[in-house]
């Protein structure tokens, strides 16, 4: 769910001033300050008043797309990623996906912070596919 200080954590950090470079040694000494200012309040209130809106966290998969088929989603009829997509993919992973998706008749939509590495292969084989549509505003190609 989006309540809760696991969500809350993820947003104060990566919607304030973590850095998306950051190394995973210092992921770990991010911590959630409940008397902080919430970054983009309006926006986390929102999201986590939200029924039905679920947040999965990062637990350990080689593929971020994988989390598309995790039990949360399974009833949902779209599915909205947002992310930077600098995680690597495989086109066999990609398939199951997209098959998984469309077996549930799910609708996947992409928006970017920044075009990672990822992206146009995710988008192209995995999105439009599904009949879900990619959402970019003024973003710069943001490649590693």
């Amino acid at each position: 769910m989006t309540k809760g200080s696991a969500f809350d954590g993820f947003w104060q950090n990566w919607q304030g001033n973590a850095p998306l470079n950051i190394k995973p040694a210092e992921q770990k000494k991010l911590t959630y300050d409940p008397k902080a200012k919430m970054p983009l309040a309006a926006i986390h209130e929102q999201m986590s008043k939200r029924l039905d809106t679920y947040f999965i966290d990062f637990n350990g998969i080689q593929y971020a797309q994988t989390a598309l088929l995790c039990k949360e989603l399974r009833d949902a009829d779209t599915i909205y990623w947002f992310a930077d997509f600098q995680y690597k993919t495989d086109e066999a992973v990609m398939k199951d996906v997209l098959r998984q998706l469309k077996s549930r008749k799910q609708k996947l939509y992409l928006h970017a912070t920044i075009v990672g590495r990822s992206y146009e292969v995710i988008r192209d084989k995995v999105c439009l596919p599904s009949g879900g549509k990619a959402i970019l505003k003024d973003l710069k190609k943001g490649r590693k």
